[in-house]
C-alpha cells in the first residue's frame, strides 16, 4: 500500500513484476505529464528530479509514468482517491482504469468521501 508518492512506486512497482499478489494505490499519481500541468508542486518537482521540462524530453516523462505500463499489471489493485481532491485527479485515476479494463489482473476503484493527506 502506498499513499500520494508511495501510491506512485505501487502504480510503478506492479506495472513491472508481478511479484505481488495485491497492491493498494492510494492518492498514487499515474501520469507525470498531466500531473505536471494540474498539481500544486509537479512544475516545480518533476523537472528538478528528472532534470527537464516536460516539453523539451515528453518522452522520458511518458516512460517514467505507471499509465505506461499499465496493461503489463497482473497484481490484484484497488486504486483509492479522496473525493475532495478535485476532479481533475479523479479523472486520472479513471482514465488510468479504463486503460487497463480488460487486460492484466482484477481491480477495484475507492473513492472516499474525506480528504486524506500523507
Amino acid at each position: 500500500m502506498g499513499l500520494s508518492y508511495g501510491g506512485y512506486m505501487v502504480n510503478w512497482l506492479i506495472g513491472h513484476s508481478g511479484r505481488f499478489c495485491a497492491a493498494v494505490s492510494e492518492n498514487g499519481i499515474s501520469n507525470l505529464l498531466s500531473v505536471y500541468g494540474t498539481s500544486d508542486g509537479g512544475w516545480y518537482f518533476f523537472p528538478l528530479e528528472l532534470g527537464v521540462e516536460p516539453d523539451e524530453d515528453p518522452q522520458r516523462y511518458r516512460r517514467l509514468s505507471p499509465l505506461s505500463t499499465v496493461d503489463r499489471v497482473q497484481t490484484r489493485s484497488c486504486c483509492s482517491r479522496a473525493r475532495t481532491i478535485g476532479t481533475a485527479r479523479l479523472s486520472k485515476v479513471s482514465r488510468s482504469i479504463r486503460r487497463s479494463n480488460g487486460e492484466g489482473a482484477p481491480w477495484k476503484w475507492c473513492v472516499s468521501p474525506a480528504k486524506v493527506t500523507s
